[in-house]
């Protein structure tokens, strides 16, 4: 894994545990009787994030575009036929994050895939051409039915 995937989940997981207050980081469990409701995390706080989300408009960047194109998916959109084990809409507020973070702006009936694999042989899930492959097997953006 990628060392800015690692510092992604990282981020990911101690989001929910952390809250600014008074200039200073400190854990917020939201277990407090004072404080029944968790304050917000500390990722809308630092501004690299939000430099990052401002790339949400931009086309993706060629890094994540997949370059191992299929012949299946060549009439549909030029990208990957990759095996999904579920496939969810581009409104899902995981994917509207990963995509905004990475600088692809996602249409909310767009179809995207989760748990994406090229084991097309013996795919218990969905088989869809996913045009950005470079977030699998977590995600895979930006797809469509090759049938």
């Amino acid at each position: 894994m990628p060392a800015f995937a690692h510092l992604l989940s990282f981020l990911l997981f101690l989001s929910p545990f952390i809250s600014l207050t008074s200039g200073t980081a400190t854990r917020d469990t939201g277990l407090s009787l004072r404080n029944p409701t968790p304050e917000p995390g500390l990722l809308p706080e630092i501004p690299i994030i939000d430099a990052l989300l401002a790339l949400g408009a931009s086309p993706p960047p060629k890094v994540l575009r997949t370059p191992e194109k299929s012949p299946e998916c060549a009439p549909v959109n030029q990208g990957e036929l990759m095996c999904c084990r579920a496939t969810v809409a581009g409104d899902l507020q995981l994917v509207v994050w990963l995509a905004m973070v990475y600088g692809y702006d996602l249409n909310p009936n767009d179809i995207n895939g989760l748990n994406c694999d090229g084991e097309l042989d013996t795919c218990p899930g969905v088989k869809i051409c996913c045009q950005v492959t470079a977030l699998t097997p977590l995600l895979a953006l930006w797809c469509q039915s090759p049938y």
